[in-house]
Parts: C-alpha cells; structure tokens; sequence
C-alpha cells in the first residue's frame, strides 16, 4: 500500500513538473539587426598615363596655279565660218570709219600686225608748224606719235614741218579693230543676208551684259562693216567700216617715213 501511495505521489510530481515547464514562456529568439547595406565602391585605378606626341607641323603645300578655261560656246554653223575666215584670211586690211559722236567718216585706218596709221581728217582750220595730219600707233610698245605729211600744208618757203614729230595720246586714238569686234563673239543669231554700202553681209545679232548687238559681217573675209549697239536707257550707238581693202599693205605703209633718237 505504501508502494503504491509513493508511486502515485512521484507521478504527480512529475506532472506538476512537465506543466510548469510547458507554462514557462520560451526566452525570446535574439532579434537579428539589420544593417544598412554599405555601397562599396571599386578601387579607383589611377589615371592612364597619355603618351604625347611633340606635333610635327607640315608646310602647307603651293596651290596648283589655277588653269582658265574658256567656256565651250556652241555658235551657228555659218557663224563660225565667218569668225573662222576673219582669223585666217587677213593680214592687212585699210577702213574708213564712222563712229560715235560724230558718226561721220572722218579718218581711215591702215592696220598690219601690232602697227596702225591713222589719216586724221584735214579741216581747213590750222596752224602752220604746230598741225599733224597722220597719227602712228605701236601696239606692243602701246605708244603713238602724230607726224606733218602733207605736203601742201607742211611744207612752206624754208620751212619743212614734215621733220616735226609730236606726241599724242595712245587711247585716244586705239579704237577696237574690225576684228576685236569678231573676238567678243560669244554667241549669236543669224537673221540673214543683207547689203551694206554695196557690200555682201550677213546680219547677226548677240547679246553681252545687257546690250543687244547687231552686226553686218562681209561674207567673205567675215569682219563686220557695220555694228549697231542698243541697250536700254542709252543712246542708240553705231560704228560703220566703209571704203575697205584687205591684204595689200606693206610694213612701209604702217611706219613712219623716219625716225628720230625719241621715236
């Protein structure tokens, strides 16, 4: 009996034991603390090390000289033709021309190469010893002197004024050439055949800045015997070849009868 009564009393001690553990709250887990995440930035590799170069500075090549080329012109057929016989067929030739203001025919001209004589009009007003009558151009050395060759005026009783030599002005007397007028040509209309001062021509017309030019064109040796300028707000302007003869000058006819230390 008494066994029993021990057995039962370390049962329910046993009990009494189990129960206090199971009503003991369980110890709180330890809280895990979060750190803020740090940004750990790579080691900055030190800057690379720029190799330069000492700069090697090249002379600046010349500019290859700049070749002028002509700009191709597509002209009438019977247009060149005449451009073509003006350049080829004469070596001399003598006009007499009328020109603006005047527009009279006043002096003839005789042209071989780079030489020009020029006949100047004789009015009756003149002075004994101080008039000339022939002017002498030089083209290439671009001079001109005036000479007394006529001899009812330049020769009195003992007096020669054909030994006189004057200077005179070289623009004055240069005027453009039958064929300066063919070289400015750069295109053209043909409008047809026509007569001038009883010569056979045929009439062009071409057009430069703005002006509006007609010529008459000798069918044969192909330099005009007439231009006619028009442009607007100006004065209508007209140059006129007459009394023309081609290729029968001598050098002689073109320089003067003598010379002097000056000329």
């Amino acid at each position: 009996m008494e066994n029993k009564i021990l057995i039962l009393i370390s049962l329910l001690m046993i009990l009494l034991l189990v129960g206090c553990s199971a009503e003991q709250p369980a110890a709180p887990a330890q809280q895990k603390t979060t750190q803020p995440a740090v940004k750990v930035e790579p080691p900055t590799a030190p800057p690379a090390k720029v190799e330069t170069k000492e700069e090697i500075i090249k002379p600046t090549p010349e500019p290859e000289p700049t070749v002028k080329v002509a700009p191709t012109t597509q002209l009438p057929t019977r247009v060149q033709e005449l451009i073509t016989k003006s350049q080829t067929k004469i070596k001399s030739y003598k006009y007499l021309l009328s020109e603006p203001p005047e527009n009279r025919f006043l002096n003839t001209y005789f042209i071989k190469g780079n030489k020009i004589k020029v006949k100047l009009y004789e009015g009756n007003a003149y002075v004994i010893g101080q008039w000339y009558d022939t002017i002498y151009l030089d083209r290439a050395a671009k001079t001109a002197t005036a000479r007394c060759e006529d001899d009812g005026r330049c020769l009195q009783p003992g007096k020669d004024y054909t030994r006189a030599v004057f200077e005179a002005d070289y623009d004055t007397h240069n005027t453009k050439t039958p064929l300066e007028w063919m070289d400015q040509i750069t295109n053209a209309e043909v409008i047809g055949p026509e007569v001038v001062d009883g010569v056979s021509t045929i009439k062009i017309k071409t057009t430069q800045t703005g002006k509006i030019i007609e010529m008459w064109l000798h069918t044969t040796y192909g330099v005009p015997m007439k231009v006619k300028i028009t442009e607007s707000g100006q004065p209508e302007l007209v140059y006129q070849f007459t009394d023309s003869s081609f290729n029968n000058l001598r050098d002689s006819d073109v320089a003067p009868a003598f010379t002097t230390s000056q000329y």
